[in-house]
């Protein structure tokens, strides 16, 4: 029996925007208060965390009209009430920025709370605004290809929102492989070897893709194929002075 390795690859978890959490939070105990930055004028940006935020000219979106800040909230059944409360009062800060002025971080702030209070449709309409009233950002797209994929079972719209992040910033490893599992889901097989392929020669050092290629074409059969992107990965573990991962990856590689 073969047994797998938990790969520690950095870029895993995808989107983290100022203090919003990840949507792939569904509930937490300790929800943070958001502290968004300052609004953007319209054709002004704002650089962060090695990206660019631009508001597009209002010129642009005339007819584009944000979502309410005051829609209807309800506790998940599975939510304590202690932490519904906590996002409430989240929620409501949030909005009181936001009705200062637009605000990215705000936005995004709002959409990952609706996600965690399960109102998906909610999150949904929030990030479509926001890719509209700014430049496209990849880590919006990100996060609709999660909403999409986990929540709201769109996969074909999962996959438009996750090449889009892709084209944006295609030295994410984990937009591959975020990608790749949806259209393994999808039965999109050789689409999804094709991503990691093409993951794999844009970021060369992450490790992960590598791995996670060589798990799928072992299970589809191509053994030899297989064994040589285990070998690639542990190659790159050497590379970055990690021993114990290449000591594991030749393992689950020789395992019979």
């Amino acid at each position: 029996m073969k047994t797998y390795i938990a790969l520690a690859a950095v870029g895993i978890a995808l989107v983290i925007v100022a203090s919003g959490a990840w949507l792939y939070v569904r509930q937490s105990s300790e929800s943070e208060q958001p502290t968004p930055q300052s609004g953007l004028q319209a054709g002004e940006t704002l650089e962060q965390n090695g990206y660019t935020i631009e508001r597009l000219p209002d010129a642009e979106n005339e007819e584009l009209v944000a979502p309410s800040l005051e829609r209807a909230v309800s506790r998940p059944a599975t939510m304590d009430a202690a932490v519904f409360t906590q996002v409430q009062s989240n929620i409501t800060q949030t909005a009181a920025v936001l009705k200062d002025g637009d605000n990215f971080n705000a936005w995004m702030n709002l959409a990952t709370l609706r996600t965690i209070l399960e109102d998906y449709e909610g999150s949904k309409e929030i990030l479509i605004y926001i890719s509209k009233r700014y430049a496209p950002s990849w880590q919006v797209f990100a996060n609709l290809g999660a909403l999409y994929s986990t929540y709201l079972n769109n996969l074909d719209a999962a996959v438009a929102q996750y090449e889009r992040a892709i084209e944006l910033l295609p030295s994410n490893p984990s937009l591959y492989r975020s990608l790749f599992e949806v259209q393994v889901r999808k039965g999109d097989l050789k689409e999804g070897v094709d991503t990691l392929k093409e993951g794999i020669a844009r970021v060369p050092d992450a490790i992960d893709l590598y791995v996670l290629l060589a798990r799928h074409l072992r299970g589809a059969g191509s053994e030899e194929e297989s064994l040589s992107y285990y070998s690639a990965a542990a190659e790159q573990a050497e590379k970055a002075g990690n021993l114990s991962l290449k000591s594991d990856i030749e393992s689950e590689r020789d395992a019979p």
